[in-house]
């Protein structure tokens, strides 16, 4: 669950504003530590190796790169809404990124074809069905 906005200026560890403030990147708490740990995160242009380290969300806007990626910090008006996809699911396709029996997959069709991108991971979808 996505914790409350900040707005106090509080300093934040960098992993949870990767994993929880990000609008435009999905990964979990423990994978943007690795990602620190192994150095594929830069601040300011210094690359970020202490799993520890602290900023404000303010601090972050227009400065951390993931991968040579920049990252998008959510602003408070951006952290209330949601977002809704509407997309048709063809048969046969399965609504997952890592399906063990490789089966086509309803995400990987629409990123190849550039109609979302990373933050449908870790999302909750409701499917609707009609006869």
């Amino acid at each position: 669950s996505r914790r409350s906005f900040s707005t106090s200026g509080e300093k934040i560890r960098l992993s949870v504003i990767m994993s929880e403030y990000a609008q435009n990147m999905q990964m979990s708490r423990r994978e943007a530590e690795r990602m620190i740990i192994d150095a594929d995160v830069t601040y300011a242009g210094e690359t970020i190796t202490d799993r520890h380290f602290r900023l404000t969300l303010k601090e972050a806007r227009s400065t951390i790169k993931v991968k040579q990626r920049l990252l998008v910090p959510l602003t408070e008006a951006k952290s209330s809404r949601a977002k809704v996809w509407i997309a048709h699911k063809l048969r046969g396709e399965v609504v997952t990124d890592d399906d063990p029996h490789g089966r086509p997959s309803l995400l990987k069709r629409l990123r190849e074809r550039g109609g979302v991108g990373e933050h449908m991971n870790n999302t909750e979808h409701l499917k609707a069905v009609g006869r």
